[in-house]
């Protein structure tokens, strides 16, 4: 009943994500053999209630499922799935659709093939998916593998509790209790968090943006969500910087594993030389970026230059 709802909720939204092909990276401390069974069930759902599909086939070990290549007449011309090419007074008389989904390699993939039939030139023309299919399938599977995951928050990150808005305190340990989209106002990725003492904490992620798919959302939120033991990597001569990481504060000197605690993951990499990189965090229009030398964040000294009287 929750996905039938959940996808009725998912039509009525409109869909900017044109593709044949949408992948997920599976987050880390998921199970990929909890996920693909979650997949198998939820791709079966869909395919046969929401498509019709009759035939599934799947391949465990293979981590691969499939719907047999359906082939149905249209009515009134206008396509069953997807958006038909742009030609000039086609005679569209048929339509064949295939659904396909694997997990391999951590990259969970749903993929929809459809091609119509041109009764005008005789041919058959590939008709462009929308998208909505694959990524109901994508919402549904991955809310339901997040549910379990433990980790630290990183990055001021900012959720819901009892009191109102809040900023969790860096390396606080939390364990993802709940996972939905809600489509109230705006579509939104909505994860609960809940502590030790059994506090909850609601983190939306809305798509807005670069944000604008399940896949997109779930790496927003692992931007500031980890399941790595950031300190365990850290070597204790850089025990100093900690006091200031965890309070969300930049310090010349401190440790990579420290800069991520203090402010989430970076939105790019880049390699300037051997040890050296730099990270970029997108903040609206505008970009901060960091310089990291052999692991460690390199803030250099603001020169100031006096006039001789």
């Amino acid at each position: 009943m929750k996905k039938i709802l959940l996808f009725s909720l998912f039509m009525s939204c409109a869909m900017t994500v044109f593709s044949h092909e949408i992948s997920c990276q599976l987050p880390h401390g998921a199970s990929p053999q909890h996920a693909f069974s979650i997949l198998q069930a939820d791709f079966s759902l869909i395919a046969k209630q929401d498509l019709a599909f009759k035939q599934i086939n799947c391949d465990a070990k293979a981590a691969t499922i499939s719907t047999e290549s359906r082939t149905f007449k249209l009515k009134r011309k206008t396509p069953g799935i997807g958006e038909f090419p742009p030609l000039h007074r086609p005679k569209w008389r048929k339509e064949t659709v295939q659904l396909k989904a694997s997990l391999k390699d951590r990259i969970l993939t749903v993929e929809l093939n459809a091609n119509a039939y041109n009764k005008r030139d005789k041919k058959w023309y590939p008709v462009q998916s929308t998208g909505r299919y694959e990524e109901i399938i994508l919402e549904s599977v991955l809310t339901e593998v997040l549910e379990g995951i433990q980790g630290m928050t990183m990055g001021s990150l900012t959720a819901k509790g009892n009191a109102g808005i809040v900023k969790l305190k860096n390396l606080r340990s939390f364990t993802i209790t709940g996972a939905y989209v809600s489509f109230h106002d705006i579509k939104t990725l909505v994860i609960d968090l809940t502590d030790k003492k059994d506090a909850t904490f609601k983190v939306t992620i809305p798509f807005l943006g670069p944000v604008n798919n399940i896949c997109s959302a779930v790496k927003e939120f692992f931007s500031r969500f980890t399941t790595r033991d950031l300190k365990a990597e850290v070597p204790r001569v850089y025990d100093y910087y900690w006091a200031y990481a965890t309070e969300g504060e930049l310090m010349d000197g401190m440790h990579q594993n420290q800069v991520l605690a203090a402010i989430g993951e970076p939105d790019e990499k880049r390699t300037i030389r051997k040890g050296s990189e730099k990270w970029i965090y997108h903040i609206g229009k505008q970009a901060r970026e960091l310089t990291i030398v052999n692991g460690e964040l390199h803030i250099p000294e603001i020169r100031t230059h006096s006039r001789n009287k």
